[in-house]
Formats: structure tokens, sequence, C-alpha cells
């Protein structure tokens, strides 16, 4: 399987892999990081332009995003399926998740140590990281990333959003489309689109320019 990215995101989702007990041969993608080297813990291959990532899916297909960023998430979503990739999904084995009417899209990665109740829903390509808690009702929007320690229910996320390491989001609250929630936010109420909030409660601190699809 190839992973898109060698970063620090990346080496979290191999150790889960590897804690997974996968046997599988692993490559890594990273055309952009200056110097990269040319194997991660000198045992991965580093794959670093895409005719040599077209040719690794000649003998196997697969492949997941591990990136922190949503827009980014997207874009190499785009680029790799062009090059014939299979998006997939990866989800740790000691994760806890609901068996009724709880649903993921292709592409979403969840993390070791979370907990997702009952009726709730991942879009495609989103990123759930460590030891996050979704309760029943919660939807994720396609490529959030949700940063360790989130806890959210009965409550939306729209796509493209990146939430911080343990913000809370109250119930039946609403965060718009592409926001930027600040670490250890408590969102007490909606937020609109595009905006970039912190706090305890969460303020507005700005905005960012929309997602282009």
């Amino acid at each position: 399987m190839l992973i898109v990215g060698a970063g620090a995101c990346a080496r979290d989702l191999l150790a889960m892999l590897e804690m997974n007990g996968a046997g599988e041969d692993f490559v890594f993608y990273d055309d952009f990081t200056p110097n990269q080297v040319d194997f991660l813990y000198k045992k991965y291959t580093i794959l670093k332009n895409k005719t040599h990532a077209k040719n690794y899916f000649n003998k196997n297909k697969k492949y997941a995003v591990a990136i922190g960023k949503p827009n980014l998430r997207y874009e190499m979503m785009q680029q790799f399926d062009a090059l014939g990739g299979e998006f997939i999904s990866l989800i740790s084995r000691d994760a806890q998740i609901g068996l009724h009417s709880t649903i993921s899209d292709r592409g979403v990665i969840i993390m070791h140590g979370n907990i997702i109740t009952n009726e709730v829903s991942i879009g495609e390509g989103s990123l759930i990281n460590m030891r996050c808690t979704l309760g029943h009702f919660c939807k994720i929007g396609r490529y959030c990333v949700l940063a360790p320690g989130v806890f959210a229910s009965t409550s939306s996320i729209g796509d493209f959003s990146l939430l911080g390491i343990g913000v809370i989001v109250k119930p039946e609250v609403n965060i718009g489309k592409n926001v930027i929630v600040g670490a250890g936010a408590v969102v007490t109420r909606d937020v609109p689109d595009n905006w970039i909030v912190a706090g305890n409660p969460a303020v507005k601190i700005g905005e960012q320019e929309p997602v282009k699809q």
C-alpha cells in the first residue's frame, strides 16, 4: 500500500498499522520535502515523483492520504485517483465503533483510541485522530481533520474543517465548511463557513479563503 505523505501524520499512521499487526509492505510518497531521505526508518521506500507512484499502482493500487491539512487531503485524492490508485479507509482495531447506522465513506482514517457511537456519519477522506469521542447523531463532512482529543455529539462539522487538539463542540452546534477551530476551544454556538475561531467560549479571530473544489 502507498501512503501519501512521510511526515508526522504518516508516521502516526504507520504506528497504528503496525499495532494492527498489518503484514503488508508499505511505500510512502513525498515530493515536497527538500532533501527527503530515500527510506523512512531505513526500511520503507519513499517515492518522490508521480511516475514512480503510477508504476507502483501497477502492482498495488491501494493508497491512503496521511496529511493533516483538509485541502491537501482533497488535492492528493484527486491526483492519486487520476494515477489509477484506489483510495481506501484505514481503521484502528482498538477504535470502538457503534454497530447501528454508523457509516463512513471511502478514504477515512480512524486512529487508535477513538470512541464513535451509533448513528454517526463520517464523510469521504476525513481523518479522525487519536482519542476522539463522537457521540450519536454526529455528522462529520468530507475531508475534515479532527486532532487528538476532540469531543462532539449531536453536532455537525462541515467539509474541509479542521478542529485542533482537545476541542469540545457542544451538542446541537453546527460548524460550517472550511472552518478552523483552535486547540482547546469550546464551541458553544454555530460557526459560519470559512471562519477561524478559538477560545472558551470560541469566538471569531479571523477568516480564510473558501476552498476551491
